[in-house]
């Protein structure tokens, strides 16, 4: 009987915990159907809401979205997100911000519509969806006129005026330009300011502003500043050895300006040659991969010192050397002058650019004695040093050992020196090395077209008489 019991409750339990079982299923069941039914919404879904905010062309009864916001594309194909400002120019902003306006939306005009409740995930989403799915704004200029149509980064505040009456329309900038006593350097200036707004003109010539000081260089580049806006960038100098990011910060840019630059042999090194090159370089910005661009940028440079250049023809075509003379003492309101005469002296910046190079070609810089002066003057010491040791003649040479130790007594301790002496050598006087073969089998270097002056050849064990 007692097991009979047993037998009946045990049986009773397993009945019990079935039902459990079940029942825990059921309500498991329900459980998934109701977080389903109220999960975040598919990306889509809060994609096409955004798109149809966004762009202003609602069909259904969505609220206004409450900002404009639009995807650009750059040359290099990189999109971002840009908003307008008042004057119709575009402000790039990050995908966040857009995130951040997305889900204030939701969760204020659409809280009662539980579709399009929004997660910070989802959100996200949806904005990558949007950047990657929308047709771009290409092409957008660095700068445009007040009344010119269309989009651009930076909308002056001013059109273009034609100054070409009889009374000029830019006093102050007459009186500023007016201390550069080379013509023709200031002639180059006005046009290469005017080819900052010529795409395609010839990148690879810069400009090199000297003065003592307190001369108005400054409120020069300042001036460009204001005039490109995000498209202007202040270098704070160059570094020595720039690592692999540094190029980075000069994409998206028209003009780059470097201040009180102290190095003054940048501008004939190999890294210069290359930024300012029409070829593609490579760049790479910090935590993201390397990939191969064209620049954009033109480059400025002002200092209190002058540039190391040499009577090279590709140094001599590239740079515009502008002194900038005067010492004046200017008026409180003279920088708000300069940027009131902006759209006469810009026009005539344009104009001079028109007319000296209309097919883009390097701007001519006529005889620019400063330049032609600040050259010599850099390369009289080899001058010098070549007229007491040598003498020009055929058939005649000299060997390595003794050209160096003549750099050695003319330049103790001053590394470098050799290789540019041989350099200037070559280019102005034609002196090249080379290996003839000797009947030994032997081929030495030999310096040729040279020799020792006769005076000197004893002065030293080692001179000897080369012109065997």
């Amino acid at each position: 009987m007692k097991d009979d019991e047993k037998k009946k409750e045990s049986q009773q339990a397993t009945v019990t915990k079935l039902a459990d079982r079940k029942s825990q299923k059921e309500r498991n069941e329900t459980e998934d159907d109701t977080a389903e039914k109220t999960k975040p919404p598919k990306v889509a879904e809060v994609y096409l809401a955004l798109a149809d905010a966004v762009n202003r062309s609602i069909t259904s009864c969505l609220p206004r979205f409450p900002e404009t916001f639009y995807v650009v594309e750059d040359v290099r194909g990189v999109r971002r997100v840009a908003t307008p400002r008042a004057d119709g120019s575009l402000e790039a902003v990050i995908p966040e911000a857009v995130v951040h306006v997305l889900m204030d939306y939701t969760a204020t005009t659409l809280a009662s519509r539980r579709e399009y409740a929004l997660t910070h995930r989802a959100a996200v989403e949806a904005v990558s969806t949007w950047i990657a799915a929308t047709a771009p704004l290409v092409d957008i200029p660095h700068t445009r006129w007040l009344s010119e149509p269309g989009h651009c980064w930076r909308r002056l505040p001013f059109d273009l005026i034609p100054n070409d009456g009889a009374v000029s329309l830019t006093p102050t900038w007459n009186d500023l330009l007016g201390r550069i006593e080379d013509r023709d350097a200031s002639e180059a200036f006005k046009a290469w300011i005017g080819s900052l707004f010529a795409p395609g003109s010839y990148r690879q010539q810069y400009v090199w502003m000297y003065s003592a000081g307190g001369n108005g260089k400054g409120a020069i580049t300042r001036f460009l500043h204001k005039v490109f806006g995000a498209g202007a960038h202040f270098l704070s100098n160059i570094p020595r050895e720039p690592n692999q990011f540094w190029t980075s910060q000069l994409i998206g840019r028209r003009l780059v300006v470097v201040p009180d630059c102290d190095n003054a042999k940048f501008p004939s090194s190999g890294l210069f040659k290359t930024i300012s090159g029409d070829d593609p370089i490579t760049i790479e910005p910090k935590g993201k991969p390397a990939y191969t661009d064209t620049l954009d940028c033109k480059f400025m440079f002002t200092s209190n010192a002058r540039p190391e250049l040499t009577s090279m023809g590709a140094d001599m075509r590239r740079a515009i050397y502008v002194e900038l003379g005067g010492g004046a003492t200017w008026e409180a309101d003279f920088e708000e002058r300069l940027w009131s005469e902006g759209g006469a002296f810009l026009w005539g910046c344009i104009e001079a650019y028109r007319g000296l190079c209309a097919d883009h070609r390097p701007i001519p810089v006529g005889e620019n004695e400063a330049l032609t002066t600040l050259v010599s003057s850099l390369e009289e010491p080899q001058a010098v040093a070549f007229a007491k040791w040598f003498e020009k003649l055929d058939g005649a040479f000299v060997v390595p050992s003794d050209m160096g130790r003549v750099a050695e007594i003319e330049w103790p301790g001053r590394q470098g020196m050799y290789s540019k002496f041989k350099t200037w050598m070559e280019r102005t006087h034609g002196v090249r090395i080379k290996r003839p073969r000797l009947p030994c089998g032997e081929r030495p270097y030999r310096y040729v077209g040279i020799r020792l002056k006769r005076s000197l050849a004893g002065t030293f064990s080692s001179f000897v008489d080369r012109d065997d």
